[in-house]
């Protein structure tokens, strides 16, 4: 790991970190966000991602973001290529959390040398996170995923955290609120 990080700094004025939108598209209606709204379709396949890959020098980390990430069908291919060109020492994705048994699957699946960093974003409790992000029963389906892959942190090589936009004073009441439910699964709101 030290040679790779010194070969890493003496790349001066390369970048360091990704970010990629990988879906515009959403299973949500935040009141927050409009990236719903935003035509779907010009992605990258894989195959087009794989040749941008190739010319990036290695990153320390790599945020797959959206949109919601997990409506891509081919999230762990597009993973697997940045693991294999980009080398980080780190992947971050954050998830609505909607898709519980796709997203479980991804942290079944993936290559799991590369640590994974899920961010759900729950932004208050129970109808209150439901208003906000204009899905009903989203605050259940998201607890599912966080309840299903907590416990299963360590065996995946995963690190679990919620992600709270607060939209008005209520939800900003509700952090503790959260912030204790989520302690009872071993998971940290930022």
């Amino acid at each position: 790991l030290r040679t790779v990080l010194e070969s890493r700094l003496q790349l001066p004025g390369h970048p360091r970190f990704l970010t990629y939108i990988v879906t515009w598209g959403c299973n949500a209606r935040c009141v927050m966000c409009d990236c719903w709204r935003k035509p779907r379709g010009s992605e990258l396949t894989v195959r087009e991602l794989e040749r941008v890959l190739a010319g990036l020098p290695p990153m320390d980390g790599v945020r797959l973001s959206g949109g919601e990430p997990f409506l891509r069908r081919d999230l762990r291919q597009i993973a697997d290529r940045i693991a294999h060109h980009l080398h980080p020492f780190a992947l971050h994705i954050t998830t609505n959390g909607l898709l519980t048994d796709r997203i479980v699957r991804f942290c079944e699946e993936r290559d799991q040398t590369v640590p994974l960093q899920l961010m759900v974003s729950l932004d208050a409790v129970g109808a209150k996170h439901d208003a906000i992000r204009g899905v009903r029963r989203s605050w259940q389906r998201a607890l599912r995923t966080l309840q299903t892959l907590a416990p299963r942190q360590s065996e995946l090589g995963l690190h679990l955290s919620v992600n709270q936009t607060v939209v008005d004073t209520e939800g900003a009441d509700s952090y503790w609120d959260l912030r204790n439910r989520l302690g009872e699964l071993g998971v940290h709101n930022n």
